[in-house]
């Protein structure tokens, strides 16, 4: 076999060695897959070492939407100065890398029908936009819908990728309850240089009559 035509081959065998393994085994060695390559993107490094500490400062109630087994630490890293920190998807097979009897399986969209107004003084939306909620309309009602569960004056990370989808902070209506604004060193919205994610810091108003 050729030096050329060795890596297709590699491929190809560890193709039909997959396909012999039962279908749970697959989305195991799956799953690792993925948190290895996410552990090690550079957007991770920046929500990891600048992001979590300065929303884990915040203290208060927290919420993190989305989970996966590399964001099975992230609720006890938001939780490191006493914040009370739950979990949300909308997948109930991935309730086991929520906060332990603080996660919740919902749709982030309706969140607002399932929780109290301005119950949480934060939320981090990180990697669903464009991941399972994708389209332009469902975004927006997710955004309108996190914004109602904030108190007056909370805060929004939200983490999107540009190749995923739309600018979600493109609609005027959204200034009317989520302004851009810088929190404790984090810009109000950041760029991450070698891929396609942006930060946004958003925080809510105090809308007369909400």
């Amino acid at each position: 076999m050729s030096a050329e035509n060795a890596p297709k081959a590699i491929l190809s065998f560890r193709r039909r060695v997959g396909r012999l393994l039962p279908a749970r085994a697959r989305g195991w060695i799956n799953d690792l897959r993925d948190a290895y390559l996410t552990r090690r993107s550079p957007d991770r490094a920046i929500l990891l070492r600048s992001i979590l500490p300065v929303f884990a400062a915040l203290g208060g109630r927290i919420l993190w939407v989305g989970c996966r087994r590399y964001t099975a630490q992230y609720p006890a890293l938001l939780a490191a100065e006493g914040a009370e920190v739950w979990t949300l998807d909308i997948d109930e097979a991935v309730a086991r890398w929520g906060a332990p009897g603080r996660h919740l399986t919902f749709d982030l969209a309706h969140i607002d029908e399932l929780l109290a107004p301005r119950s949480f003084d934060a939320i981090l939306c990180n990697g669903v936009f464009g991941f399972g909620l994708d389209e332009p309309d469902a975004q927006q009602r997710a955004l309108r819908a996190m914004a109602r569960i904030l108190k007056a004056g909370g805060w929004l990370l939200l983490g999107w990728n540009t190749d995923r989808c739309a600018d979600p902070l493109a609609e005027p209506a959204l200034r009317e309850y989520l302004v851009p604004q810088s929190l404790g060193g984090l810009g109000a919205r950041c760029r991450v240089d070698g891929v396609t994610h942006v930060y946004d810091c958003l925080r809510r108003t105090e809308i007369p009559g909400d």
